[in-house]
Protein backbone atom coordinates (compact mmCIF):
# COMPACT_ATOMS: atom_id res chain seq x y z
CA UNK A 1 0.00 0.00 0.00
CA UNK A 2 2.61 2.26 0.92
CA UNK A 3 4.22 2.22 -2.83
CA UNK A 4 0.96 2.71 -4.28
CA UNK A 5 0.73 5.51 -2.09
CA UNK A 6 4.22 6.75 -2.90
CA UNK A 7 3.56 6.54 -6.91
CA UNK A 8 -0.17 8.07 -6.57
CA UNK A 9 1.81 10.81 -5.22
CA UNK A 10 4.55 11.52 -7.36
CA UNK A 11 1.98 10.76 -10.16
CA UNK A 12 -0.68 13.42 -8.65
CA UNK A 13 2.48 16.10 -7.76
CA UNK A 14 3.98 15.74 -11.73
CA UNK A 15 0.35 16.37 -13.04
CA UNK A 16 -0.77 19.40 -10.80
CA UNK A 17 0.37 22.60 -9.83
CA UNK A 18 -0.44 25.35 -7.27
CA UNK A 19 -1.19 24.51 -3.36
CA UNK A 20 -2.12 20.61 -5.13
CA UNK A 21 1.43 20.32 -5.97
CA UNK A 22 2.41 21.21 -2.39
CA UNK A 23 -0.13 18.61 -1.07
CA UNK A 24 1.34 15.84 -3.32
CA UNK A 25 4.81 16.82 -1.92
CA UNK A 26 3.50 17.06 1.75
CA UNK A 27 1.63 13.49 1.21
CA UNK A 28 4.91 12.13 -0.20
CA UNK A 29 6.95 13.37 2.42
CA UNK A 30 4.00 11.45 5.46
CA UNK A 31 4.17 8.24 3.31
CA UNK A 32 8.27 7.84 3.92
CA UNK A 33 7.77 9.82 7.25
CA UNK A 34 5.52 6.80 8.19
CA UNK A 35 7.39 4.01 6.35
CA UNK A 36 10.21 5.04 8.24
CA UNK A 37 8.43 5.31 11.75
CA UNK A 38 7.03 1.73 11.50
CA UNK A 39 10.55 0.19 10.45
CA UNK A 40 11.34 2.04 13.98
CA UNK A 41 8.90 0.82 15.84
CA UNK A 42 8.75 -2.77 14.54
CA UNK A 43 12.34 -2.75 15.67
CA UNK A 44 12.74 -5.97 18.29
CA UNK A 45 9.56 -7.70 17.58
CA UNK A 46 10.76 -10.33 15.34
CA UNK A 47 11.87 -13.08 17.43
CA UNK A 48 12.17 -13.91 20.97
CA UNK A 49 15.82 -13.21 22.21
CA UNK A 50 15.67 -17.03 24.21
CA UNK A 51 13.59 -20.27 23.51
CA UNK A 52 11.75 -20.10 26.60
CA UNK A 53 8.96 -18.71 27.93
CA UNK A 54 9.55 -16.28 29.38
CA UNK A 55 11.26 -14.88 26.35
CA UNK A 56 8.31 -15.71 24.56
CA UNK A 57 5.98 -13.42 27.03
CA UNK A 58 8.23 -10.62 26.62
CA UNK A 59 8.63 -10.89 23.55
CA UNK A 60 4.42 -10.77 23.22
CA UNK A 61 4.76 -7.52 25.46
CA UNK A 62 7.18 -5.60 23.26
CA UNK A 63 5.12 -6.51 20.07
CA UNK A 64 1.59 -5.50 21.93
CA UNK A 65 3.62 -2.46 22.83
CA UNK A 66 4.70 -1.56 18.98
CA UNK A 67 1.11 -2.44 17.70
CA UNK A 68 -0.04 0.06 20.13
CA UNK A 69 2.57 2.66 19.29
CA UNK A 70 1.92 2.22 15.19
CA UNK A 71 -1.43 2.31 16.12
CA UNK A 72 -0.97 5.72 17.71
CA UNK A 73 0.70 6.82 14.45
CA UNK A 74 -1.84 6.20 12.65
CA UNK A 75 -4.17 8.40 14.75
CA UNK A 76 -2.37 11.31 14.30
CA UNK A 77 -0.61 10.49 10.97
CA UNK A 78 -4.74 10.44 9.93
CA UNK A 79 -5.65 13.66 11.73
CA UNK A 80 -2.73 15.51 10.49
CA UNK A 81 -2.77 14.34 7.26
CA UNK A 82 -6.79 15.63 7.14
CA UNK A 83 -6.51 18.61 8.45
CA UNK A 84 -3.49 19.62 6.11
CA UNK A 85 -5.94 18.78 3.22
CA UNK A 86 -8.56 20.70 4.88
CA UNK A 87 -6.61 23.54 4.88
CA UNK A 88 -5.04 22.84 1.38
CA UNK A 89 -8.83 23.15 -0.21
CA UNK A 90 -10.35 25.50 2.09
CA UNK A 91 -10.65 28.16 -1.15
CA UNK A 92 -12.78 25.18 -2.71
CA UNK A 93 -14.66 24.68 0.08
CA UNK A 94 -16.38 27.98 0.47
CA UNK A 95 -20.14 27.54 -0.61
CA UNK A 96 -20.16 29.98 -2.75
CA UNK A 97 -17.47 28.04 -5.06
CA UNK A 98 -18.57 24.70 -4.95
CA UNK A 99 -22.37 25.41 -5.26
CA UNK A 100 -22.04 27.37 -8.41
CA UNK A 101 -20.08 24.57 -9.53
CA UNK A 102 -21.38 21.27 -10.23
CA UNK A 103 -18.54 19.42 -11.12
CA UNK A 104 -16.68 20.50 -7.82
CA UNK A 105 -19.58 19.88 -5.84
CA UNK A 106 -20.07 16.06 -7.35
CA UNK A 107 -16.13 15.94 -6.02
CA UNK A 108 -16.49 17.15 -3.50
CA UNK A 109 -19.43 15.04 -2.08
CA UNK A 110 -17.79 11.76 -3.50
CA UNK A 111 -14.93 12.67 -1.35
CA UNK A 112 -16.56 13.15 1.72
CA UNK A 113 -19.13 9.42 1.35
CA UNK A 114 -15.63 8.37 0.37
CA UNK A 115 -12.72 9.28 2.83
CA UNK A 116 -15.35 10.31 5.78
CA UNK A 117 -16.25 6.72 6.23
CA UNK A 118 -12.56 5.44 6.13
CA UNK A 119 -11.73 8.50 8.33
CA UNK A 120 -14.00 7.08 10.66
CA UNK A 121 -13.34 3.23 10.45
CA UNK A 122 -9.22 3.79 10.88
CA UNK A 123 -10.19 5.94 14.17
CA UNK A 124 -12.49 3.12 15.11
CA UNK A 125 -9.87 0.13 14.34
CA UNK A 126 -7.12 1.85 15.70
CA UNK A 127 -9.27 1.99 19.03
CA UNK A 128 -10.26 -1.16 19.29
CA UNK A 129 -6.53 -2.66 18.35
CA UNK A 130 -4.98 -0.48 21.13
CA UNK A 131 -7.98 -2.01 23.44
CA UNK A 132 -7.02 -5.56 22.15
CA UNK A 133 -3.21 -4.89 22.26
CA UNK A 134 -3.37 -3.37 26.15
CA UNK A 135 -6.10 -6.39 27.17
CA UNK A 136 -3.41 -8.66 25.26
CA UNK A 137 -0.25 -6.99 27.70
CA UNK A 138 -2.29 -7.53 30.71
CA UNK A 139 -3.05 -11.08 30.16
CA UNK A 140 0.79 -11.97 29.55
CA UNK A 141 1.53 -10.02 32.81
CA UNK A 142 -1.12 -11.99 34.71
CA UNK A 143 0.67 -14.69 34.02
CA UNK A 144 3.28 -13.68 36.22
CA UNK A 145 6.09 -15.77 35.82
CA UNK A 146 8.97 -14.47 38.52
CA UNK A 147 12.26 -13.06 37.08
CA UNK A 148 13.18 -15.86 39.86
CA UNK A 149 10.72 -18.76 38.34
CA UNK A 150 12.71 -21.54 36.47
CA UNK A 151 12.69 -21.19 32.44
CA UNK A 152 11.01 -24.16 30.63
CA UNK A 153 12.37 -24.14 27.23
CA UNK A 154 10.13 -24.73 24.10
Amino acid sequence: MSLVAFGSCLWRMMTTSGRWQLWSGASLLLVILLQILYLHVRRGTWRASGQDVRSLQQLTIVRAKAGIRLARINLWSTLAWTVFTLLISAPELEPSRWQADHRLRLMLTLQVAVNGPLILATVALCAWYIRRQRKRIESVGAMGLSEDAPAHRI
